[in-house]
């Protein structure tokens, strides 16, 4: 069921930016290097399909419910993940 929604989702976004990308030039440069391989990856560790590695070792983010431990597992797996796109600005912001 997980890999068919993963896979739902996957064909959802890509026929949204299909339909969008005719009409915005700047919108199917942007999903023209979207990474469908990358983006699969990224759904398999926050589904908990693959685990993650972060500071305190190595985890299955099982949930991502505000109140449940994988959320802080999610958490800084996202926080790492986007320190590496962004290393000066990435950081944790409380609502």
């Amino acid at each position: 069921m997980k890999k068919f929604l993963l896979g739902f989702l996957a064909i959802t976004i890509l026929t949204y930016g299909i339909i969008n990308a005719q009409t915005d030039p700047k919108i199917a440069s942007v999903i023209g290097a979207v990474n469908i391989d990358s983006l699969y990856q990224n759904l398999q560790y926050l589904t908990g399909e693959k685990p993650v590695t972060i500071s305190s070792g190595t985890y299955y983010i099982t949930s991502r419910n505000y109140i449940h431990y994988g959320n802080l597992i999610a958490e800084e797996y996202l926080l790492n993940r986007l320190k590496n796109y962004f290393p000066a600005s990435a950081s944790m912001q409380f609502f």
